[in-house]
């Protein structure tokens, strides 16, 4: 640690008017308090972060279910009796009583941070910042998030729309993108943490938006989507194996051209919202799901050129991307292509994948369920959010059942060499490697190997070329 670092280290633990010297002095003369007062600051900041965590386990303390086992009650074990969870006095009597729990495990941490403050502050013949103080004595309330939201919660009296989507609830309220600002959109979660349950909540409210839209989903190696076989919004059936995908993807890749040529016939049109008015005509949104499929971004899946061609050309034309998976790794999702996804969601997932989607590792200290660390296009900062839950009967009970928009494409067939490239390729190859082909080939005729004219002759009369 340098003079700099350890002078902004004596300012954030609450040392008032530090200089350079008197911070280096401080360090030098006490090494041991300056390690023993960091530490415990290091942990005091941890036990902050996990206040929410701690509250929310308390109140959940408080809370049963009623007979049916639906609708949380506050049992008051005081008293005995059950009270009504949506009355907010009876909700305050919680909150206060969690509050002071908390209050009373914190007390002692803050008491020796502050007790050690005046021992650097001494030594340094400093005051310690009154401002510093008045935090650690009496620290702001985390506002915490819950642990777990229903979606039909978030939608009590309106309907969903693809124009407010929502994507969670943070500190600040409820978070929502309309589809053309969610634009493309990358979610990673190890197994069971969330990822696929916030794709299931985007399409309960696709399936209930008026909007017109269509969606297409690619599930190669999982079952997130059989609940949505029989959707009436599906533009193909579920494509579960890679030509599927493939051919499903190549379908895309040929509405992309052609709306482009109809953009083409108005210069002043660059998105969807424009065409439609510009053209008086609706082009629906195509939403492209994709679950468990972030190792085919990389450049050697069989469909990572088309999923890089439509994240780079898709959006302006209103279709749309989302992928998710259980991991991101940097050698399959380099950094252009993560650019591509404007927003991008990271469960608890291992570090390296949370670093490769948020440039950040924080997602690998997760430990609530449909709990993700947010980068949204408007965002300056990483938001943390609880994403909505809902569960398949859910799911399926707002689906409009109908058979899908088009049938599976037929998977293209790899062209076949005709008889001119056969023979472009085999006189592109150099003499010693036709020389040993032709060795290879005829054993028996050793001149074989020496000319490949007279080798060229002998394999078109064994009707090999």
């Amino acid at each position: 640690m340098n003079a700099n670092e350890f002078l902004e280290f004596c300012k954030w633990a609450g040392i008032a008017g530090a200089s350079v010297g008197g911070a280096v002095g401080v360090y030098r003369a006490s090494r041991a308090v300056y390690d023993d007062i960091a530490k415990r600051i290091l942990y005091w900041k941890d036990a902050q972060l996990n206040l929410a965590g701690k509250k929310r386990r308390l109140i959940e303390s408080f809370i049963e279910h009623d007979s049916n086992g639906m609708l949380p009650v506050i049992y008051d074990r005081e008293r005995g009796i059950f009270l009504n969870a949506n009355t907010n006095a009876m909700w305050d009597v919680v909150s206060s009583r969690v509050n002071q729990a908390i209050d009373e495990q914190m007390r002692p941490i803050r008491e020796k941070i502050y007790a050690q403050q005046r021992v650097l502050a001494s030594m340094a013949g400093l005051k310690p910042n009154t401002t510093t103080q008045a935090i650690l004595e009496q620290p702001e309330q985390i506002k915490e998030l819950p642990g777990m939201i229903a979606i039909a919660d978030l939608f009590r009296g309106t309907r969903p729309t693809i124009n407010n989507l929502v994507l969670g609830v943070s500190q600040g309220g409820t978070v929502t993108r309309s589809l053309p600002l969610l634009m493309h959109t990358l979610a990673v979660g190890s197994s069971g943490w969330g990822k696929s349950k916030f794709l299931h909540s985007l399409i309960w409210q696709i399936a209930q938006a008026q909007e017109p839209v269509s969606v297409v989903l690619i599930d190669c190696s999982g079952s997130a989507f059989n609940c949505c076989a029989n959707w009436d919004k599906l533009r193909y059936p579920i494509a579960r194996t890679m030509p599927q995908a493939s051919a499903v993807l190549c379908e895309i890749l040929t509405e992309i051209a052609r709306r482009r040529e109809l953009y083409g016939q108005y210069p002043q049109v660059e998105n969807l919202a424009e065409y439609t008015q510009a053209a008086s005509a609706d082009l629906e949104p195509i939403v492209i799901m994709a679950d468990e499929s972030t190792a085919m971004l990389g450049k050697k899946s069989p469909i990572g050129g088309e999923l890089g061609e439509i994240s780079q050309t898709a959006r302006q034309y209103g279709i749309y991307l989302l992928i998710a998976g259980q991991s991101a790794k940097a050698n399959l999702i380099d950094t252009a292509t993560r650019d591509n996804f404007t927003s991008r969601l990271a469960f608890h997932v291992p570090s390296n994948s949370s670093a490769v989607v948020l440039d950040d590792r924080r997602a690998v200290s997760i430990r609530e369920r449909g709990r993700a660390w947010a980068a949204l296009w408007g965002e300056p900062e990483l938001l943390e959010l609880q994403t909505p839950f809902v569960t398949k009967d859910e799911l399926i009970a707002v689906m409009t059942t109908g058979a899908a928009a088009n049938t599976m494409p037929a998977p293209a067939q790899p062209e076949q060499p005709t008889g001119q490239d056969v023979v472009e390729l085999w006189e592109s190859l150099p003499e010693k490697t036709i020389a040993g082909f032709c060795r290879a080939l005829f054993p028996g005729r050793p001149a074989a190997g020496k000319n490949w004219q007279r080798a060229k002759v002998l394999l078109e009369q064994e009707n090999l070329l």
